[in-house]
């Protein structure tokens, strides 16, 4: 594991791993899959919309660099590109825990703050999909 670290940079890296069509995305520090299959009516906001199917990552400048184009073509006038994602998560000594593949990924929503003196900037991007597989999870 100390030797993932090393290699990494930065130690949030360690326990992801995402892969865009099957090459490994660094700079991946944080993620969150969300999937409501059917409307969800809440009293005091009414009804979320049918199929919110989301993934936000967690992303540093590295990570930013390495979805540059991706990023960039959702806003062109084109079409925005769709790749497949595969999401895998790791414990400490780099076993898996759980493995999701999605489909159909494209890039939604982009989120970047910073205020005061700042040396690193994370931001968050939102993908939307369409299907959603856990493949593996590690059954401890």
């Amino acid at each position: 594991a100390s030797a993932v670290l090393a290699a990494n940079g930065d130690p949030r890296e360690a326990n992801f791993k995402i892969l865009v069509d099957g090459a490994q995305v660094d700079g991946i520090v944080g993620y969150s899959i969300e999937y409501i299959g059917n409307p969800v009516t809440i009293p005091t906001v009414g009804t979320l919309p049918p199929n919110p199917h989301r993934l936000l990552l967690t992303v540093t400048q590295k990570g930013l660099n390495r979805l540059q184009d991706w990023l960039n073509s959702a806003t062109s006038t084109a079409a925005p590109t769709t790749h497949s994602v595969t999401v895998q998560a790791l414990d400490t000594s780099g076993n898996l825990l759980v493995r999701w593949d999605l489909t159909s990924v494209v890039p939604s929503k982009f989120t970047s703050q910073a205020a005061g003196t700042i040396s690193e900037v994370d931001s968050t991007v939102e993908f939307a999909f369409d299907r959603l597989t856990l493949v593996e999870a590690s059954g401890k």
